[in-house]
């Protein structure tokens, strides 16, 4: 059976999903905390870590300037491959 591509909003959720985990890894942020960061609840948190594309623009928004992401990061972060 020939490989599938995978879709291009998969790879889009790939890279942010990428991008919260490196960056909650390298802070030592754990749910909890990203959640009061965020102003949602954990349950909500995890929810949108499973499912990228339910971040809303001020969630984003406090991501980026909370952990002060690149650029690079950014583009990511929205699911840009390239800038």
């Amino acid at each position: 059976m020939p490989k599938l591509k995978i879709p291009e909003y998969e790879m889009q959720n790939r890279r942010t999903k990428a991008v919260i985990a490196e960056i909650t890894e390298l802070e030592a942020v754990d749910t909890k905390a990203l959640a009061k960061i965020l102003g949602l609840s954990a349950s909500s948190v995890n929810r949108k870590k499973r499912h990228p594309e339910q971040f809303t623009l001020a969630e984003i928004r406090a991501l980026v300037k909370r952990f002060k992401l690149t650029a690079e990061q950014q583009a990511k972060l929205i699911g840009v491959s390239e800038l």
